[in-house]
């Protein structure tokens, strides 16, 4: 996968304008596969039964990671926080290890069993923050340990056509999955994304979205990039999405196949659709489409992006609609 993080990477962060917040060590340890499970193996720790939704009369929930190239005394966290009404941590562990294995961290139900709505476990990886995995609790009548909860049918969608992809034949559209409410209280907003999708912050503190593992949406990406306004003095969002078009029309093959201004949560913002060639996950150079929208709100531009490879990118259009759609500005 290395190729297509490369790939993500170029066309989607603005050179110059959002670096990293923060120094990033250098290790020979990293943190994989995160996953929340109904049940584990008990020996090696991985997830056997893995889930995002479960009953709040749930006798346990795991959070597992895979902890890969570590040297010994490895410290490896996770915390554990209820996102209904605010952000609030309920608990966290820290264990250390070595070596290359999994780590899984149990969560025991309170007395009168887990309050239902939205959750969020955050790994940590000697200190610093890794990645983020959502999940959700669900009345007992609802949803069953191990299950994914039904959500009430989706907002319809209503924005702008991606143009298509050159000598590709894209493949019929696929249904609107079921949808959970995310909601990040740092940079205040909120969105909407398909249960079984989950994300994790990247290095550069940028939120990216991923379809599941060994499905044909894991080659694509949602990125949520956030520039400080005090770090970029004099710029736009304008300026933003211009920098953004200057690397696309530089890749391979780069072209600005349609741009305009899009509505978005209750503003406007530019937004504009591109194609290149890129490689993906499988080394192929092959057709990428992506869509890019920036707004500009209180003491950030907000950078977000949809892209893949043509014919999974018009697939899945619809996922990224629904985030247009739904996503809203809570401060």
């Amino acid at each position: 996968m290395a190729d297509r993080n490369r790939i993500l990477a170029m066309f989607v962060l603005a050179f110059g304008l959002a670096g990293c917040e923060a120094e990033c060590a250098v290790s020979t340890a990293k943190l994989s596969d995160a996953a929340m499970a109904s049940a584990i193996n008990d020996e090696t720790k991985a997830p056997t039964v893995a889930a995002s939704t479960f009953a709040a009369d749930s006798p346990a929930i795991y959070a597992t990671v895979k902890l890969s190239n570590a040297p010994a005394e490895t410290k490896v966290k996770a915390t554990f926080h209820y996102l209904e009404g605010g952000d609030r941590q309920i608990t966290e562990d820290e264990v250390e290890a070595g070596g290359t294995s999994y780590v899984s961290f149990t969560l025991s139900p309170p007395t009168n069993g887990w309050p239902a709505g939205q959750y969020e476990t955050r790994f940590l990886l000697n200190g610093k923050e890794t990645m983020r995995l959502p999940f959700n609790v669900a009345p007992t009548t609802v949803a069953a340990a191990g299950e994914v909860a039904p959500a009430a049918p989706p907002v319809p969608v209503a924005t702008r056509e991606a143009a298509p992809v050159a000598d590709q034949k894209a493949p019929a559209a696929a249904a609107t999955p079921a949808m959970k409410l995310m909601r990040d209280d740092k940079f205040g907003f909120s969105y909407e994304m398909p249960t079984t999708w989950t994300y994790r912050v990247n290095p550069n503190k940028d939120y990216v979205v991923e379809g599941p593992k060994g499905t044909d949406s894991y080659e694509l990406s949602i990125i949520l990039q956030f520039v400080t306004k005090s770090t970029n003095k004099g710029s736009s969002a304008t300026a933003q999405a211009q920098a953004l078009v200057e690397q696309i029309q530089g890749a391979p093959n780069g072209a600005i196949k349609s741009s305009d201004m899009l509505k978005m949560a209750g503003q406007e913002g530019p937004y504009f659709v591109a194609t290149y060639t890129a490689k993906n996950s499988t080394g192929a150079a092959v057709p990428f489409a992506h869509a890019q929208v920036v707004l500009d709100h209180g003491p950030y531009y907000y950078l977000i992006s949809y892209s893949g490879p043509g014919p999974i990118y018009e697939k899945y259009l619809n996922v990224f609609q629904h985030l247009v759609e739904t996503f809203a500005f809570t401060k």
